[in-house]
């Protein structure tokens, strides 16, 4: 019995570590790093800082998803194989949920109202807002809601065939995050596009 808990916590510690930290790719309130590349970056005379050098070409954003998702994907299905895909499936809700509720708390004491909070849905030249096409649909002092038709980490799990990882990983977690900002702030939503449906209905409401 103590081995098969050992052996829980240990694939669930690497299912932590597998999935990006904040795996709320369409919603996490990050910058995305600078483009990515497979070509060899050449040296600087001080090997201490070959690592800093410019990569020499640039990747469109599907691609830096694609580079980003498609590895853990892979491991994550391999492991789905071992474990049962329901099991994986639900270790992935709790482990991206409980990532997005620690980020949420880092990102409190910056973000202290809804208008802050929604500052980056409306701003069209956000990381966030070149993700995604999104329409807005009400913005008020105590509501906040968008209409996301198109999503770019979306594209990049159905083209792999995984919109189940994907809600996993990266949807089910959008609802720890308000959680660890502030527990007035709610999300309500009943449609996902990685659930196959027309468009994602984020609707936040700080509660009064």
């Amino acid at each position: 019995m103590k081995k098969s808990k050992k052996v829980n916590s240990s694939r669930r510690d690497f299912i932590t570590k597998a999935i990006p930290g904040c795996a709320l790719s369409c919603f996490a309130f990050h910058h995305l790093v600078a483009s990515e590349t497979f070509n060899d970056a050449l040296p600087l005379q001080d090997d201490r800082y070959k690592f800093e050098a410019q990569m020499d070409r640039e990747i469109t954003l599907k691609q830096w998803h694609q580079n980003r998702h498609n590895k853990y994907i892979g491991i994550l299905n391999e492991l789905g194989e071992e474990i049962g895909k329901e099991k994986l499936i639900e270790m992935l809700q709790k482990a991206s949920y409980e990532e997005n509720v620690k980020l949420g708390k880092q990102l409190s004491n910056q973000i202290k109202s809804l208008n802050v909070f929604a500052n980056p849905f409306r701003n069209e030249s956000s990381n966030l807002s070149k993700s995604i096409v999104r329409e807005i649909v009400e913005d008020t002092k105590n509501a906040f809601e968008i209409r996301v038709t198109d999503c770019v980490t979306e594209v990049v799990f159905r083209e792999a065939n995984a919109l189940d990882l994907g809600y996993a990983c990266v949807c089910y977690a959008d609802y720890g995050l308000p959680e660890g900002i502030n527990p007035k702030l709610k999300l309500i939503r009943t449609k996902t596009l990685m659930q196959g449906h027309d468009c994602c209905n984020h609707r936040y409401v700080w509660e009064k």
